[in-house]
C-alpha cells in the first residue's frame, strides 16, 4: 500500500471512501512491512471499520483499534540532588 495506490489518478481509492477515514499515514516497520494508520472523526466510524472488514485489491483487510497511552501517570517531577532542603540551589544564584 502506497500513497500512489491510495490515490490513483489523483483521486481517493474506493477503499478510503468506504472506510470513512479522515486522514492517514503509512508507517514502514523495521521488517520493511507497511502499516496504514487511519484517523477518524468519530468513535462510531472507528467501530464501523473494526466491525466490517474491507477489501483491498481482493485481500480482506481488518482494522484494529489502538489508543494513545496515558502519560500523566508515568511522569515524575524532576529532582536535583537529594530530596532534603540542604541540596537546593539558593535563590538568586547564577548556578544552573
Amino acid at each position: 500500500m502506497t500513497d500512489a495506490s491510495l490515490f490513483p489518478n489523483g483521486r481517493p481509492h474506493q477503499f478510503l471512501l468506504d472506510s470513512g477515514i479522515k486522514s492517514f499515514k503509512i508507517v514502514k516497520e523495521m521488517d520493511r512491512s507497511k502499516k496504514l494508520i487511519g484517523y477518524f472523526d468519530t468513535w462510531d466510524n472507528v467501530s464501523n471499520c473494526i466491525n466490517n472488514p474491507q477489501l483491498w485489491n481482493g485481500v480482506r483487510i481488518s482494522w484494529c483499534r489502538y489508543s494513545t497511552p496515558n502519560f500523566k501517570n508515568l511522569r515524575r517531577p524532576a529532582q536535583i540532588g537529594n530530596a532534603d532542603n540542604s541540596s537546593q540551589i539558593p535563590k538568586g544564584s547564577n548556578f544552573f
